[in-house]
């Protein structure tokens, strides 16, 4: 560590930077101990104004979820994609999709033996929302998953006038889907430790 700092006498802001940005008193003991071989600057001279290390600690503002919610329902539906479940149903499930309608949070799950049933349970779920509440999806918001962004499935949104905003357009509405999973995923069953026992 001393060769970042021995061959010249260098200030504590130089240091800092080649050390990689280390806290303020990782410095401090570097020089209190004599590990930097620079003993013009004293630890109580420690550089603490890096324009970087601001930066990182920096956290993004709130953004305001009231703008973009939906006005009626099935206008925007938030999806996610969950597995695979370390325990596998009877049924051999290991996947869930999961549909949120933005404008009153109702949930509909649908299970998957794989993922590869995605677009069939997604064009089921369209066809729900058609013929038993006479409305059409305009708006699908993911966290732009694999299954979200093949060609096929594309092809398929843009043939239905369904817009699929990027993940990185919207940052905060893609939390929704996954407030939802987060639950569900809780009240999966787990590997019984009975299951030992019955052997």
């Amino acid at each position: 560590m001393s060769l970042l700092c021995h061959k010249s006498r260098v200030s504590n802001e130089v240091c800092h930077k080649r050390l990689g940005h280390p806290y303020s008193r990782v410095l401090s003991y570097l020089l209190k101990y004599g590990l930097l071989n620079n003993k013009k600057h004293s630890p109580s001279t420690m550089f603490s104004d890096c324009a970087t290390c601001k930066l990182e600690k920096s956290k993004t503002l709130p953004f305001l979820s009231e703008i973009s919610r939906a006005t009626h329902s099935f206008k925007i539906i938030h999806s996610d994609v969950w597995g695979i479940n370390p325990v596998i149903s009877h049924a051999q499930y290991k996947y869930f999709v999961t549909f949120i309608d933005d404008y009153n949070r109702y949930t509909w799950v649908y299970f998957l033996q794989n993922k590869s049933e995605f677009f069939y349970m997604f064009k089921l779920f369209l066809a729900l929302v058609d013929t038993q509440f006479s409305a059409a999806v305009t708006i699908l918001r993911s966290n732009s998953g694999g299954e979200y962004m093949s060609h096929e499935f594309q092809s398929f949104l843009q043939s239905k006038c369904i817009t699929l905003p990027q993940s990185l357009d919207l940052p905060t509405e893609f939390s929704v889907g996954n407030c939802t999973t987060i639950p569900l995923v809780k009240k999966l069953p787990t590997k019984s430790p009975m299951k030992s026992l019955c052997r």
